[in-house]
């Protein structure tokens, strides 16, 4: 039940390897600084009431294995940064206030086995490299608005994991669909003309 807002001098802490923080009432922004705990290998911030955004150099956290950061507040762009954490293989941001577009290059995580980003306000379209995420098993991009075509690469998570989880419902994502992805897992949203 902590309700302060998380210390700013929590950066000091440079021998840390796991940070959570989870299931509180925890209020304010990420400090700046948390970006020094260099030897992080686990962040949970999830279910909190936390806000402003991620900061743009989170991608300092070079050894995090799992970063969750769902169930706030924050707003704003993911930080491209995120996108070389090339350890990650739990990122989880999603039921948030996100903006913006997804990271052109958010594919290029080799490692990421879970990729929740539902439930925000994402918008533009879904980059071609999320075709690369050859270990992919969960992939939930949806509650957002994101638009235009899914890329036929994206059938490659199938390929690799016949019980790959790629969930798009609730966007305005445009015919043809990819003949791999189930109905379900697309919703029934209507494109402009």
């Amino acid at each position: 039940q902590l309700t302060s807002e998380i210390p700013g001098n929590l950066g000091d802490l440079d021998s840390l390897r796991i940070l959570r923080l989870t299931d509180n009432q925890l209020t304010g922004r990420i400090p700046d600084n948390i970006t020094n705990l260099i030897n992080l290998k686990i962040l949970k911030l999830n279910s909190n009431s936390l806000s402003g955004s991620i900061p743009g150099n989170i991608g300092a956290l070079s050894n995090l294995d799992s970063l969750y950061l769902s169930y706030n507040n924050f707003t704003g762009e993911i930080p491209t940064s995120i996108t070389g954490i090339d350890s990650l293989t739990y990122l989880a941001l999603d039921n948030n206030m996100l903006t913006g577009i997804l990271p052109e290059h958010i594919g290029s995580i080799d490692s990421l086995k879970y990729l929740y980003l539902d439930q925000n306000r994402l918008s533009g379209g879904i980059p071609q490299s999320l075709g690369n995420l050859t270990n992919i098993r969960r992939l939930y991009l949806h509650t957002n608005q994101l638009s235009g075509l899914i890329p036929e690469n994206i059938c490659t998570i199938y390929d690799n994991n016949e019980y790959a989880q790629l969930m798009l419902e609730y966007n305005q994502l445009c015919p043809p669909y990819p003949e791999c992805i189930p109905e379900s897992h697309l919703g029934l949203q209507s494109c402009p003309p």
